[in-house]
């Protein structure tokens, strides 16, 4: 009865099995606990009672507990070479705790309970190996923290920690393990000259931040690519903008007040170039352009007042018309363009009565060059050229009215006609007093081609000898 059956020479077999391969792969792990398990004077003797199937179950325990030893020791060689009490501290102690626990009860024959014990073990390892890669992020993202906050002691740990955790496969993390030691070295000398930056800047002293800044990167020994002297770089480009806008904005406004507008103009652009949404600048280019307008409508109306005052009527209206078309609504435009106007067709009135010297023979261009002189006369001041305006169209209103004596001369064998004046007849002289104006004269004779003849009166004779006009007839037919 108490013989062993084929099923447990079997199973014995495979436990004898299990037994030789946790002892090449974990020695010390293996010897302990196997000493644990089968030399502890603490285990209970098997009592000879138990039956066959009790011996196979406890058996079956044992080997159960033997391949999660295996297994543990094996994840456990996968896992140590990383450190994982340094990087997992509290998860290992837990580890700890449930291997130290499991074997305790192994050794009182607790396989169930040991079971357990060892299977949390064994999900805990996997969970730290799977852990791994994740943790080794962390480290590496900790370490670009350590590095922006020049956090030196931290920084030098945690990349300690992520070359634990990096597999030595792994050739861009140990790359970038290898690029941020390459940064500890640097950060001690970048920190002291982000320091020196940032000091200069408190004081406001931007040529001297200016000045570090540069030798920051032109030293090998300082990382100018750190985000802390990135940041100051930036912070002294907009307090040198700032400085300069501030500059800008003054030399603008100070052009503005001594009228130097091209140069307030290229100052005020500056500041709004190095501030775009400035107020200041834009207000600044408002009153430029208002000052430009207005020195415009000066410069129009001087010239406006100088046609005025050189009695230039139509250039005057010209330019009142356009200074009221730039700056509608100005009322000094509107005014003068009014009493320009009416000089302007007062003076062309005149040059329609004097257009030609014999305009004002007729009676109704008498009377109007008249009412022409009563209404110069009623302006005041008058100007030279009005003056001589109204001095001009009173002579050619006299002499418009005063006869010219001409010599008329013949054959006395033409017949003479002078149109629009009489039918003369035949002579050989006669004298006529005529207005000024043109004339014609027909001479006709039996027998041979009349004769035409046109002169004109002139408004005043320009030596006392009359004007002579001979009327015979033409060439014999």
């Amino acid at each position: 009865m108490n013989a062993l059956t084929s099923i447990q020479k079997r199973w014995l077999l495979v436990l004898g099995g299990a037994l030789v391969v946790l002892l090449l792969l974990t020695p010390q792990l293996r010897q302990q606990r196997l000493a644990a398990i089968d030399t502890n004077p603490e285990l209970p003797a098997v009592k000879q009672a138990t039956t066959a199937s009790q011996r196979a179950v406890l058996a079956r325990q044992r080997q159960q507990t033997q391949t999660l030893l295996a297994e543990i020791a094996v994840a456990q060689e996968q896992l140590q070479p990383s450190r994982p009490q340094q990087w997992a501290a509290s998860e290992f102690t837990t580890l700890q705790n449930l291997l130290t626990q499991g074997d305790k009860e192994v050794a009182n024959s607790q396989f169930p309970a040991a079971l357990a014990s060892y299977q949390r073990a064994l999900t805990l390892l996997g969970q730290l190996i799977d852990q791994r890669p994740q943790r080794l992020i962390e480290l590496l993202d900790a370490s670009a923290r350590n590095y922006r906050n020049f956090a030196l002691v931290e920084f030098d740990s945690n990349l300690a920690l992520a070359e634990l955790l990096a597999e030595p496969s792994d050739s861009v993390t140990g790359q970038q393990i290898a690029q941020w030691r390459q940064k500890q070295l640097q950060l001690s000398a970048t920190q002291k000259s982000a320091n020196a930056i940032n000091l200069a800047l408190e004081s406001n002293q931007l040529s001297d931040a200016k000045t570090l800044l540069f030798s920051a990167k032109k030293d090998r020994a300082i990382d100018h690519q750190h985000p802390a002297i990135q940041l100051l770089a930036e912070q002294l480009a907009s307090r040198q903008r700032q400085a300069d806008y501030t500059t800008a904005l003054n030399s603008g406004y100070s052009a503005l007040s001594s009228d130097q507008l091209d140069a307030a103009a290229s100052a005020f652009n500056r500041a709004a170039q190095l501030q775009p949404d400035s107020d200041n600048a834009q207000n600044g280019l408002q009153q430029v352009a208002n000052q430009r307008r207005q020195v415009s409508i000066d410069r129009q109306l001087v010239a406006a007042e100088q046609f005025e005052q050189n009695e230039q009527w139509s250039q005057a209206v010209s330019a009142y018309t356009a200074l009221e078309n730039s700056a509608p609504g100005l009322l000094e435009a509107k005014v003068r363009l009014i009493s320009s106007r009416v000089r302007a067709e007062f003076d062309q009135r005149w040059r329609d009565l004097t257009r030609s010297p014999y305009n004002l023979v007729a009676a109704d261009q008498q009377r109007a060059a008249q009412q022409w002189l009563d209404q110069a006369e009623q302006i005041n001041p008058r100007g030279a050229l009005l003056s001589a305006q109204m001095e001009q169209l009173q002579k050619q209103l006299r002499q418009s009215v005063q006869p010219q004596q001409v010599l008329l001369l013949s054959d006395s064998q033409t017949e003479v006609t002078l149109f629009r004046v009489a039918q003369l007849g035949r002579f050989n002289q006669q004298v006529l007093k005529l207005l000024p104006g043109r004339y014609t004269a027909l001479g006709s004779c039996p027998g041979h081609r009349d004769r035409q003849v046109q002169f004109q009166v002139a408004l005043e004779q320009v030596d006392s000898a009359p004007l002579t006009v001979n009327v015979t007839c033409g060439e014999a037919l």
